[in-house]
Parts: structure tokens; C-alpha cells; sequence
């Protein structure tokens, strides 16, 4: 009797061969997307490496062309606020009119101490300032400086974090606070850089009795604090990504002291604030990672998958330091750091354009109101639009 073939019986030639050219297609696939991954780290590379470069060019560009119109507009604020000092002080204002001043000067003389050029003009606007609070507010110089004291260390406690010291608690004054913020983010900066290089921190050397500080402005030290929460920000990505980087090698002594190595690399060039280097550090090693793929499809695949997973880490520091401040830069200077290398010329002057546009303007309007009759008039109209300054602290803030 002749043995009846199963379906299945005499096919395995052609299912060997389908599932051969299924799992070739598998290996290129996952082939082709590690040379894709492989594109995105070049260019990653070049991007970052570009970084400081990139920078220097901008902070030259705001050195030679945006700060003399910043300074000119500093100049102009100056001149205007004690503008309004000599109208509040004549005979031409009536009552009501020196009222509606005082919340006027109240309002353009936020934070202008922070950008005056001169110790005289910070001194000057300072005592201006006092002038028309107590005026304004009905307090005394002593009252002032308390609430200046208690505003300043909220918002420093508050906002950045900072955990206040015998001297912060001890100050009378906001210049005294904002010294001693200032000594503690020194302090804790060298600490750092101490820590990080497996060197022992250093005792912050006293001040000498009744030595007088230099004077140092609040945004300064918010400029200061900012870069802080930057490197805490990408601290806590990059110790993902490093995870990343040595799953699966937990347990061997070679690559936990290379991964202990790496993590001192990265905490050194954070404790002296090399942003850049961070991320140099970085994506030599992702690149390095992507060399030592696995030949076989399903390896390489789950590896793709991590290398993938290494650049969304990465991508996400660097949009962190895109934000972050730039030493020696203004809003929204600071924002041209989000363009490309070769669309950095053009973006730079439309910007410039742009600033010399509003710069003009502010020049016509208080040429308008530098007489008598044109101040009337716009503290008529200032009456009804309460809050919407002129001379503000938002002026360049182009977002």
C-alpha cells in the first residue's frame, strides 16, 4: 500500500528558502536603520561640536553691533527717569498729574539699577527709587530695605532653591543679601569643582571686618542660579542616558569603572560650567557605541533601539543648554543659538533690524514727551492703560 503524503511533506526546501530571504530582509532592514542612526550621530557631532564656535560668533556679534544700542537705550531710560524726577519736582504738575507719576516712575524704574553702566548713575537711581517708594508707598528708608530684603530671599529661596546662611539671615540691606547670595554661589561652585575632581572642598576664606563688598546686581546672580539648574537639568538626563549606555553591564568590573570614569568626566566639566564639553563627551561616546553593533538581526535590532533611545537623551540636553544663558549676551541674542551654523548671519541681522527698529522708536517717543505739554499728555493716557509700560524690563524679550 502506498504511504499517503502529508500536506507539509516535501516542502521544507521552499519554506527554508522563504524564511531565509525574510530573514535577510530583517538584516538589512535593521542594517539600514544603523546607518541611518549612524547619520543622525555625524550630524549630531557636528552640531555640537560647532556649539562653542557658534557661540563665540553670536557673543562677537552682540559685542560689536547689539550692546552700543543697549547701552545707548540704558542711557536713554536713565536720562528719562530722572526726567521725571525734575517734572515731579517743578511747578508745571498738578496734583493729580505728580500722582500718576509716581506709579509711572514706580513701573519704568523696575530693575533698571541692574543695567546702568556707572556706579553713579546705580547710586543715583537708587536714592530716586527710595524717593518714590516712600513717597508712593508711605514707608521709611528702614521699612524699604526690609521688604527689599524679604522679597529678594523669597525669591532666591523660592525660585533657585538657595538655603539661606547666617549672613543672608543677617542682612539689612538688599546689597548686603545679594553679597552674601553671591559669596554662597561662589562657594558652592568651588565646592563642586572640588567634589567633582575627588579633591577635598576647600573652607571658603572669610571677608575681612568692614571690608565693603562690590556691588552686584540681582540679575547677575538670577544669571548665575539659572546656569546652576541648567547643569542640575542635564545632570539628571545625562545619568539616564549613562544607564542606557551600560544596561546589561552592570555586573562587569571593566565597564563599571569605565562608566565611574565617565561620570566624573561629565561631573567636572559641569562643575566649571563647560556646557559644551558635556555634550562633547557625550556623543563620543554614543558614536563609539554605534561601532560596536552586533552582526546578528535580532541583536542589532534591540540595539538600534538603545542607540535610538541614547539620541533622544542627547537631543534633550541640548535643547536644555539652548536655553540657558549666554555669559556676556542679552535676550533674545541669546536665542540665536536655536539656528542652524549657515542661517546664523542672516538670523543675526534681522534680529539687529529688528532692534534698531524699536530702538528708534523709543527714541521718537521720548523725544515726544521731553516737554512739559507732551508729558501731560501721556500721563493722561498712561492713566487709562495702567501697567502697560514703556520702558519696561521686557522691551527685548522678543519670544
Amino acid at each position: 500500500m502506498t504511504k499517503q503524503r502529508r500536506p507539509h511533506e516535501g516542502r521544507t526546501g521552499r519554506n527554508d528558502s522563504s524564511r531565509r530571504s525574510s530573514d535577510r530582509k530583517e538584516q538589512l532592514s535593521a542594517q539600514s536603520e544603523l546607518n541611518r542612526l549612524k547619520k543622525k550621530i555625524t550630524s549630531l557631532k557636528e552640531e555640537i561640536s560647532l556649539m562653542p564656535e557658534k557661540e563665540e560668533r553670536i557673543r562677537d556679534f552682540f559685542e560689536r553691533n547689539a550692546k552700543p544700542v543697549f547701552e545707548k537705550e540704558t542711557a536713554l531710560k536713565y536720562k528719562f527717569l530722572v526726567y521725571l524726577d525734575e517734572s515731579y519736582e517743578s511747578n508745571e504738575m498738578s496734583v493729580g498729574e505728580k500722582d500718576i507719576l509716581l506709579d509711572l516712575f514706580a513701573e519704568e524704574s523696575q530693575g533698571v539699577e541692574d543695567f546702568v553702566t556707572t556706579a553713579e548713575q546705580r547710586k543715583h537711581l537708587l536714592e530716586l527709587k527710595y524717593k518714590y517708594d516712600e513717597l508712593a508707598l508711605g514707608m521709611s528708608r528702614e521699612e524699604l530695605d526690609q521688604e527689599a530684603v524679604e522679597d529678594t530671599m523669597s525669591l532666591f529661596v523660592n525660585r533657585y532653591g538657595i538655603k539661606p546662611n547666617k549672613a543672608m539671615k543677617t542682612a539689612q540691606t538688599e546689597d548686603e543679601l545679594l553679597s552674601a547670595i553671591s559669596d554662597y554661589i561662589e562657594a558652592q561652585a568651588q565646592k563642586a569643582i572640588a567634589v567633582a575632581a575627588g579633591e577635598k572642598p576647600k573652607r571658603a576664606s572669610r571677608k575681612a571686618k568692614g571690608a565693603e563688598s562690590a556691588k552686584i546686581s540681582r540679575r547677575m546672580l538670577v544669571e548665575q542660579l539659572e546656569m546652576v539648574q541648567t547643569i542640575e537639568a542635564m545632570q539628571k538626563v545625562y545619568s539616564n542616558l549613562m544607564d542606557e549606555l551600560y544596561k546589561g553591564k552592570e555586573e562587569e568590573d571593566t565597564f563599571i569603572a569605565q562608566k565611574a570614569e565617565r561620570m566624573k568626566q561629565l561631573a567636572v566639566a559641569g562643575a566649571q560650567k563647560d556646557l559644551a564639553e558635556i555634550l562633547i563627551l557625550q556623543i563620543e561616546w554614543i558614536e563609539e557605541a554605534a561601532q560596536e553593533a552586533p552582526e546578528e538581526e535580532k541583536e542589532l535590532a534591540a540595539y538600534n533601539g538603545k542607540l535610538r533611545f541614547l539620541l533622544t537623551y542627547l537631543n534633550e540636553e541640548l535643547d536644555i543648554i539652548k536655553e540657558a544663558p549666554l555669559s556676556g549676551v542679552e535676550v533674545p541674542y541669546t536665542q540665536l543659538r536655536n539656528f542652524a551654523w549657515k542661517d546664523l548671519p542672516i538670523q543675526m541681522n534681522m534680529l539687529f533690524t529688528r532692534h534698531k527698529k524699536d530702538m528708534k522708536g523709543i527714541e521718537e517717543y521720548v523725544s515726544a514727551v521731553s516737554s512739559v505739554s507732551g508729558l501731560k499728555s501721556f500721563l493722561q493716557q498712561y492713566k487709562q492703560s495702567r501697567g502697560d509700560s514703556f520702558l519696561g524690563a521686557d522691551d527685548w524679550d522678543w519670544e
